[in-house]
């Protein structure tokens, strides 16, 4: 963050320049690495991405390669506002959650089941840097 010293205006803001008043957070996820279930071999994933408590998408089914990665290259986004449901202060308290989750294999007459293998939190209070 720069200090305005005398005689000097900040140049983070051009005079008469406003915040903007919406700005969409796009979260890309491109893959996750090293996929193990205790059981079996992972063969098709699924990454759930929520913030504030609401699911924001689910990416399509993505075969694991034998290495154990998924390539997803899924993007979901929501709208952020200075004083809005998802403002600014929001988003340095609520991270995102990405969950990643085996589908099994369906068995005759039952719904088809996922396990959550993992976990990852993504801090959002990077995006305000642009703002200061």
């Amino acid at each position: 963050m720069e200090v305005p010293t005398e005689g000097k205006e900040s140049p983070a803001l051009p005079d008469g320049a406003a915040l903007p008043s919406k700005s969409p957070v796009q979260i890309t996820v491109l893959e996750a690495q090293d996929l193990k279930a205790i059981k079996s071999n992972v063969s098709v994933t699924v990454v759930c991405v929520e913030y504030n408590g609401a699911i924001l998408g689910d990416s399509s089914r993505t075969d694991v390669l034998p290495n154990g990665t998924a390539h997803y290259n899924f993007t979901t986004s929501f709208e952020c506002s200075p004083d809005g449901p998802n403002s600014w202060g929001d988003i340095v308290q609520k991270p995102v959650l990405l969950t990643v989750m085996e589908v099994l294999q369906k068995e005759k007459r039952q719904k088809e089941k996922t396990v959550p293998l993992g976990q990852a939190v993504v801090d959002l209070l990077p995006l305000l840097q642009v703002f200061i």
